[in-house]
């Protein structure tokens, strides 16, 4: 009898589950290059999501680019019919994730590349504009990944506060510095603009 009890406890201890738990989540895998990297249409993101994406443990990843893996995103650009362009944007919280662009031809291949001193401080975002016009055709992939090099840095604000005191008829101010982390996850836009995704006016 003792023995049949030690056995059952056994195997209930070496069960990878517990009863009535969920099984754990697939351990996620990282691309070595942005060819293993699943495409999504960059049209399709700017209409069903309003070009909104997540770079965080949710999407994809590359691996090997610093010792790490870090999140990336993989868009099929679409079919050049005429100059086009692509703004993207990076939303600053209390934190924000610098990206790097890369353009790819259909072999894969980097035929330009962006930065973060490419982009611009606007608001409560950071910004650049990818123009695509007939000298880019060969462009085909946008791939956009938290860039290794920028995580742990920070982006420093002068803001002015102001203050009206109706008695007295005077302001007053204080100028603070705000600092704001760069870290390995946040949240992009894309916005195509062009003709073709111009809002039709109603008659």
């Amino acid at each position: 009898m003792r023995r049949c009890v030690a056995v059952l406890l056994t195997l209930v201890a070496a069960s990878p589950v517990a009863w009535g738990a969920e099984p754990p989540p697939a351990p996620l895998t990282c691309a070595d290059s942005a060819s293993g990297l699943q495409a999504q249409r960059l049209e399709t993101v700017h209409a069903e999501k309003r070009g909104r994406i997540d770079l965080d443990a949710t999407v994809q990843c590359l691996g090997g680019l610093a010792g790490f893996p870090v999140a990336a995103v993989l868009l099929e650009l679409p079919a050049f019919a005429e100059p086009y362009s692509v703004r993207v944007f990076s939303l600053v919280g209390g934190t924000f994730a610098i990206p790097r662009l890369e353009l790819l031809d259909a072999q894969f291949a980097r035929t330009r590349q962006f930065v973060a001193d490419d982009f611009t401080r606007r608001g409560n975002s950071i910004s650049l504009e990818v123009f695509v016009d007939a000298g880019n055709t060969a462009d085909r992939y946008l791939l956009a990944y938290v860039d290794p090099e920028r995580i742990g840095t920070g982006d420093a604000r002068r803001v002015m506060t102001v203050n009206a005191n109706p008695y007295l008829y005077m302001w007053t101010g204080a100028e603070t510095h705000q600092v704001t982390q760069a870290v390995d996850s946040g949240r992009l836009v894309f916005e195509l603009v062009g003709e073709r995704w111009k809002k039709k006016k109603r008659k």
